[in-house]
């Protein structure tokens, strides 16, 4: 077992380490990777982060980087000049999150399951079955979610639990 510190990464993460400005896609920067960085994208490939997009900005001297993954994500060059355009937005939506005392946030059980399974992508109707509970009683929860989180979109209420660290990878 590996356990790999932020200052690791800042020195591993192949991603990081080559700091491009605009968009990289990870195949181009994997390639030519030192035996430091290839345990860190093995690593990487456990969690299902094999293939994706980062796209870089230096800010001053602070380097924002916005990374895309999935397991089967499109090479299509259209795909890759969508999420070059969309990153600056991105990042400057994810700063500028509600700056309320999240760590004061008390999610219960039940909003902590309704939420995992809407960041893992379901729907109303499939979290209503996986739980065994009514679609009634989901939009009940994942409206309670909303508020606490002060979000009007189930993105973005999955946008703020992962920044705020309510959820987790």
């Amino acid at each position: 077992m590996h356990t790999i510190t932020s200052e690791a990464i800042n020195r591993i993460d192949s991603v990081v380490t080559s700091s491009t400005e605009g968009l990289v896609r990870w195949a181009q920067i994997f390639r030519a990777v030192t035996p430091d960085r290839k345990c860190f994208i093995e690593k990487a490939a456990e969690y299902g982060l094999m293939d994706g997009f980062s796209v870089c900005h230096h800010d001053g001297a602070e380097l924002r980087v916005t990374s895309f993954s999935d397991k089967e994500i499109s090479t299509h060059p259209r795909h890759a000049a969508v999420i070059e355009l969309i990153s600056p937005y991105l990042q400057f939506a994810s700063e500028s999150l509600d700056p309320t005392d999240y760590e004061l946030i008390k999610l219960s059980d039940r909003e902590m399951s309704v939420l995992q399974w809407v960041a893992a992508g379901k729907i109303n109707w499939e979290i209503a079955c996986i739980l065994r509970i009514s679609e009634r009683t989901v939009k009940f929860h994942l409206g309670n979610v909303m508020t606490k989180l002060n979000c009007n979109t189930r993105s973005q209420a999955v946008a703020k639990a992962f920044n705020w660290g309510i959820l987790r990878l």
